[in-house]
């Protein structure tokens, strides 16, 4: 099996080696560039790097990795992005989800199980740490009352239920035993969540649903 490129933007070059060496004792992943600026990691996709999966930190000492998300995403890509950063407020949380990050891991989690996270992002999950989703839900529950009519009836009453559970920060494995559904019919609901809310990842879907005020809707 073809192994998967990581991409990292670490400035911290203690951290870009423990991430670099879990990158490397994992079977399944491969690292294809590891850089610590904003400038560096322009350069190193101007070279035609072309991973599978970018690990971004956001506080570099040119600039925020928030931006280079931004600009992966102007580029029309689709590969996932996972945040690894000290930062854990709302504002960052927010941001970079908004922009496209489909993963956001606190630094204060074990850098043991970054490995794990990726693989997650890959499979098209949204790892977040605990403490960073309570931001999420706190810009849940301040989203206004008044919702649209046309906005309701974007998803399904099954899909707003899978929606609803993913943002707890449930697995899709999870997901489907608390529904009391199959995976691949979780599988095939993200899919349809993710077409119908014009976005491509887990939490791009729940940011966006909650946009929209779709999130805690019940038919």
């Amino acid at each position: 099996m073809k192994k998967k490129l990581v991409f990292i933007l670490e400035d911290e070059v203690n951290t870009r080696k423990l991430l670099c060496k879990v990158v490397e004792n994992h079977p399944a992943l491969e690292l294809c560039a590891a850089v610590g600026s904003l400038s560096d990691a322009r350069e190193a996709l101007g070279k035609g790097v072309n991973p599978d999966v970018f690990l971004v930190d956001l506080g570099l000492p040119d600039g925020s990795g928030i931006t280079f998300i931004r600009e992966i995403r102007r580029s029309d890509s689709e590969v996932p992005v996972m945040v690894l950063s000290v930062f854990g407020d709302e504002r960052h949380v927010v941001d970079a989800i908004a922009c496209g990050a489909g993963g956001y891991i606190h630094k204060d989690e074990a850098l043991d199980e970054v490995g794990r996270h990726i693989d997650e992002v890959l499979a098209g999950e949204s790892p977040i740490t605990p403490s960073i989703a309570k931001h999420i839900l706190k810009r849940m529950q301040n989203a206004p009352e008044q919702r649209d009519k046309k906005q309701s009836d974007l998803l399904s009453q099954r899909e707003l239920d899978v929606l609803n559970v993913l943002v707890r920060g449930f697995t899709r494995q999870e997901v489907a035993s608390h529904l009391s559904i199959s995976q691949h019919t979780v599988t095939s609901h993200i899919k349809s969540i993710y077409w119908k809310l014009k976005v491509n990842s887990c939490a791009e879907a729940i940011f966006e649903a909650n946009q929209l005020g779709l999130i805690g809707e019940r038919n």
